[in-house]
């Protein structure tokens, strides 16, 4: 095993990747926080909406430049008695502040309801870090328990050919038996070679998250608990849905931003009032001294303007805004339905995933006294290998059946937690606690190929 170790690390090392050994749930989830590719746009374009609502703002407040100017004149006339040369510099500081304006007014308005919508994004797709993050592990779980039984199968039908080709050369049986035993264990080998695919695929799963390598995992414990959701009634979890999902909140913002854009285009339509305020000096050289002067001017005026006719396009970006506006509310009554749809089925899932490992668990058992009969009636002539190799294939199958609902039942749950608005950290860090199962490492793989 530490040779296998080795291998992978100079392997890794040499890809310019460090390995991570040991990783758990929680290790592997703070390592997506960081470095996930996903929730860093999420969070770059939250802060691209924040920077919009305050450009929006500033629009709001006094608006103060600074100009300045030089130029020199020089004048030849047919008489050179008449010539004349002067400079000229010039500077002045102007303000201007919007006191009535419904277009920058609603504009504002629009952009904060934005960065909320923003804001409820980015803490939806915080969640489908933590849902993506939780299934990608379990996936690497579920391919490992798949390869461990495929591998045992392929051990257990690998015994049974030998016993058959040892029966056979003493006659006891017909060579189809061997032949049987023979097909049987050829399946089981692909199988176990698909089931190493599988594993390694998922661990390239749990690699994307973050761009780490995790060859060495926790396993989960046998002994997860699994019970029915809290609260116990579907219509309980529907309304906390609708109360908490954080894309229908960010739905319902973008519906008073649209109406906010509205009000902002209507407002094209209407007087704009403000007051501006300069102060300047001007000094003027010249060759004649009687035009010397150094003036100062201070203008403040109030400036009122009602827009008359503008082509048409204040009456077109209404129409614009109108549409946007009708998009968002049918953009909302889409994500209501959707979210209750989901959340439904959702806890339908959870719900009959408890009753499944029920089954399975006693599907089990029954295939397990099946096996045994059937061994027992080969040994004795009433059945023939191949009673015995179906027998085997159910027992395997039943307890992939088996592992196959825990994991589903998991991540049923979180999938339920997350459509409620619920899921957080929190929530792995309680699934951590049951990885108490063993290691699950991808040195198997390279170890049974």
């Amino acid at each position: 095993m530490l040779k296998g170790h080795l291998k992978y690390s100079a392997l890794l090392l040499s890809l310019g990747i460090a390995p991570a050994w040991s990783a758990n749930l929680v290790d592997i989830y703070q390592d997506a926080i960081v470095k996930d590719a996903e929730i860093a746009a999420s969070k770059a374009r939250f802060d691209s909406n924040k920077e919009v609502e305050e450009q929006a703002f500033s629009s709001l407040l006094p608006q103060v430049g600074l100009g300045a100017s030089y130029s020199n004149t020089d004048t030849k006339n047919s008489s050179p008695f008449n010539d004349s040369d002067s400079e000229t510099t010039e500077w002045n500081i102007q303000g201007r502040q919007v006191l009535f304006d419904g277009s920058v007014w609603n504009t504002w308005k629009a952009a904060q309801n934005s960065t909320q919508a923003a804001q409820y994004t980015y803490l939806a797709d915080q969640q489908s870090l933590t849902l993506r993050t939780a299934v990608a592990y379990i996936g690497v779980l579920r391919a490992h328990e798949n390869l461990t039984l495929r591998i045992a199968e392929e051990k257990a039908v690998g015994r049974q050919l030998e016993q058959t080709k040892q029966h056979f050369e003493v006659g006891l049986i017909p060579i189809t038996d061997v032949h049987e035993a023979q097909a049987s264990f050829d399946g089981a080998r692909v199988n176990r070679i698909v089931a190493q695919n599988d594993l390694n695929i998922a661990f390239e799963d749990l690699t994307k998250l973050t761009g780490e390598m995790y060859p060495d995992l926790d396993a989960l414990s046998q002994e997860y608990p699994i019970a029915n959701p809290v609260p116990a009634a579907a219509q309980d979890w529907v309304t906390k849905a609708l109360e908490k999902n954080p894309s229908l909140a960010a739905a319902q913002y973008a519906v008073t931003a649209a109406q906010e854009n509205v009000d902002a285009s209507q407002a094209g339509h209407y007087p704009t009032i403000d007051v501006t305020a300069s102060y300047g000096q001007q000094t003027i050289d010249g060759d004649n001294q009687l035009a010397d002067s150094d003036p100062e001017n201070t203008v403040v005026a109030l400036n009122f303007n009602l827009p008359l006719y503008a082509g048409g396009g204040v009456s077109s970006s209404v129409r614009k805004a109108t549409s946007d506006l009708e998009e968002a509310r049918h953009n909302l009554t889409f994500a209501n339905r959707n979210i209750t749809q989901q959340t439904r089925t959702l806890y339908s899932q959870v719900t009959s995933s408890v009753l499944r490992i029920d089954a399975r668990k006693q599907s089990v058992v029954s295939s397990q006294s099946a096996l045994e009969a059937t061994e027992l009636g080969y040994e004795v002539g009433t059945r023939n290998i191949v009673d015995v190799l179906i027998a085997q294939r159910n027992l395997y199958e039943a307890q992939r059946n088996l592992a196959d609902a825990r994991y589903d039942y998991i991540v049923a749950y979180f999938q339920l937690k997350q459509v409620s608005g619920e899921l957080a950290q929190v929530d792995i860090e309680e699934l951590n606690n049951w990885l108490t199962g063993g290691k699950v490492t991808t040195v198997e793989v390279t170890k049974n190929l």
